[in-house]
C-alpha cells in the first residue's frame, strides 16, 4: 500500500507531500528519538512519532523513509516544514496516539 493510501484510509492530513507519497510502505518505526529511529528506519518505512524537529527530518531523509507520521495532533514549526519540503520528506499529521497510529498502520499493511 502506498503512503498516500495509508493517509487517506486513516484520515491523516498531508502537511508536506514530499517524495514518499507514492512509495510502497513496507513497515514502520515508532520512536521519539532520532538516534533510536536511525537504526530502525529503512527505505519504504514510516516513522511514527509525537515529536518533530530538524534532526528527525534529516534522519528520515538519510534513511529514505516513506515519511513521518506526527501523532497526538503535533504540528511542525515553519522551519521543519521548509526543511521537509527541501529534503522531500513527507509529513503527515493525525490526532491518533503513537500506539493507535502504529496499530492501524500495521493492520493496513498485514
Amino acid at each position: 500500500m502506498k503512503l498516500h493510501e495509508v493517509a487517506e484510509r486513516l484520515g491523516m492530513e498531508i502537511l508536506v507531500p514530499g517524495n514518499g507519497l507514492q512509495q510502497q510502505v513496507t513497515g514502520g518505526c515508532t520512536a521519539d528519538l532520532p538516534s533510536e529511529a536511525l537504526g530502525r528506519l529503512a527505505a519504504g518505512t514510516v516513522w511514527i512519532t509525537s515529536r518533530v524537529h530538524r534532526n528527525a527530518i534529516a534522519v528520515a531523509a538519510l534513511r529514505r523513509a516513506a515519511g513521518i507520521v506526527l501523532t497526538n495532533g503535533v504540528r511542525p514549526d515553519n522551519e521543519c516544514l521548509r526543511l521537509a519540503e527541501t529534503e522531500g520528506v513527507a509529513l503527515l499529521a493525525t490526532l491518533l496516539s503513537p500506539f493507535e497510529a502504529s496499530g492501524r498502520i500495521y493492520e493496513l499493511l498485514r
